[in-house]
């Protein structure tokens, strides 16, 4: 799969090398050149720097022939917004966004995150993840 992801931090980082070790072709893109210079010296993938909320860098990652993208900056709202762009310029079929407001993933407003409104297929929260993982293991047999 072409997989683009926005944002070069921690888990930017590591979401794009388990996926380039699954040989997906990806392109990383991030406005630090600090955070893009390591990727490239340690990771087999593209790396772009510049602020993916622009269409012409989206381009420059080749967005129109991507089959996935993954915005996981430090800001919710980036994140959406580079959903959206994909989703309106570039058609990318699958958007995937880490959003951790808690504001934002309030259930009663969930019919936000839609293709009419705001097309992100996959929202992932950190806080939420963590809470879940752990009732899943005190849940488990003799946890406690």
């Amino acid at each position: 799969m072409n997989i683009i992801i926005c944002g070069a931090g921690r888990v930017g980082y590591t979401i794009a090398k388990l996926l380039s070790e699954q040989n997906h072709s990806i392109t990383v893109i991030d406005q630090s050149s600090e955070d893009i210079q390591k990727i490239n010296e340690s990771l087999d993938v593209r790396a772009i720097v510049g602020k993916a909320t622009y269409p012409s860098v989206l381009e420059k990652a080749n967005a129109s022939e991507a089959d996935m993208i993954i915005a996981v900056t430090k800001n919710d709202e980036i994140n959406m917004l580079i959903c959206q762009i994909a989703f309106s310029i570039f058609k990318i079929q699958k958007k995937i966004a880490r959003i951790r407001s808690s504001d934002y993933l309030n259930p009663r407003f969930s019919k936000v995150y839609n293709k009419e409104n705001l097309p992100i297929d996959v929202i992932i929260s950190p806080e939420i993840e963590i809470a879940k993982s752990i009732q899943r293991k005190l849940e488990a047999p003799g946890a406690l």
